[in-house]
């Protein structure tokens, strides 16, 4: 769980702004392609002649390898990092908001930041991301279920949603940055992603539940969509919380995916509620009518809210340090790489207001 607001802070501190979208969902496609190779290996594990504990000691090998190598070279910042070139270094400090390396005397602005509509905008985003990834994995019960088709006997069909959601994992980053580059702010391009990924997953999810028991190439290509349309997130949502606060993005990736966890704890208790002893397709039109609500109001609430400018609390203790802004109160002279630095974000002081 920690690992991802490390990882989220790192890469708000060594990537380019230009760049953040591309390079993070890089990071995050090691997530699918990860599961795609353990389920893919495990089996063949458990049926040799070391058994099923060796995928344990496998694994378990790998990441006390992955730790020792995470110790050695990762570093705070590059100003830290004792291995990389000077000619480097200076492209990444030129490049990236810096961020003080002093952690003294920091006041998190919790009030600042818990009252930020785009923070909770990315609360409720990840909320809905959760609750439909969950029902959209609970689809190979419904096909056994309902429509007496069990997806689990065919290897490739089970790896085809988490083999599509890495093709687009890493075409939305590269697609999301050259918009950002060349068309839209970062704040119209988060929204018009967030529009391709929660509207047409409900739209999956409302439409498998009219597929015929005849029809099963189309009920799993459905469900491979909607996981796909909530790939897209990687260039919405999901990276936000770099947009608007690179200084305190980790404590938000914290709070957020503990929006995450709470819709993934939620959501199986209401597919049970309604299917438990009475698995039928009407009961099933209750589970996927909800899941499509939650998904339909979490993406209205995202493009409504949403935001990619960096937030004015992002620098309170910089500028009570003594680092005074130049121009512009809202952000000072330290955010100039970042192209949506023009002020206070238009939806944040409409609702303060």
């Amino acid at each position: 769980g920690g690992l991802f607001s490390a990882l989220n802070q790192l890469v708000s501190q060594w990537v380019a702004q230009s760049q953040v979208t591309s390079f993070f969902v890089v990071v995050y496609t090691g997530l699918q392609s990860g599961s795609v190779v353990a389920l893919s290996t495990s089996g063949y594990l458990a049926d040799s002649s070391y058994g099923w504990p060796s995928s344990f000691y496998l694994y378990g090998g790998l990441s006390f390898i992955v730790s020792v190598l995470w110790f050695i070279f990762v570093y705070d910042s590059p100003s830290q990092h004792p291995f990389i070139s000077d000619e480097e270094k200076t492209y990444i400090q030129k490049h990236v908001k810096k961020v003080s390396e002093s952690n003294k005397n920091v006041r998190i602005p919790w009030r600042s930041m818990l009252t930020s509509m785009p923070v909770w905008a990315i609360i409720v985003g990840c909320f809905s991301d959760s609750w439909v990834f969950t029902m959209a994995l609970g689809l190979p019960t419904y096909f056994e279920q309902v429509l007496d088709f069990k997806i689990e006997n065919d290897g490739l069909l089970s790896a085809l949603p988490y083999l599509g959601s890495c093709v687009v994992y890493l075409g939305i980053g590269f697609i999301s940055d050259y918009i950002r580059k060349h068309h839209l702010s970062t704040t119209y391009t988060r929204k018009l992603i967030a529009c391709f990924v929660y509207f047409p997953t409900a739209a999956c999810l409302i439409a498998v539940n009219y597929t015929g028991c005849d029809n099963t190439s189309l009920s799993v290509a459905l469900m491979v969509m909607s996981l796909c349309f909530l790939a897209l997130n990687q260039g919405a949502v999901t990276v936000n919380q770099m947009d608007i606060s690179p200084r305190y993005c980790s404590i938000l990736v914290g709070i957020t995916n503990t929006s995450a966890s709470l819709a993934g704890c939620l959501s199986p208790w209401v597919i049970g509620y309604f299917t438990n002893g009475n698995p039928t397709r009407e009961q099933y039109r209750k589970v996927f009518f909800c899941a499509a609500s939650v998904a339909t109001a979490g993406g209205l609430f995202c493009i409504i809210f949403m935001s990619g400018k960096v937030q004015p609390w992002n620098d309170m203790n910089e500028e009570k340090e003594g680092e005074s802004p130049s121009g512009n109160t809202a952000c000072g002279k330290s955010i100039n790489v970042s192209d949506e630095c023009d002020g206070y974000d238009e939806t944040e002081h409409l609702v303060r207001s």
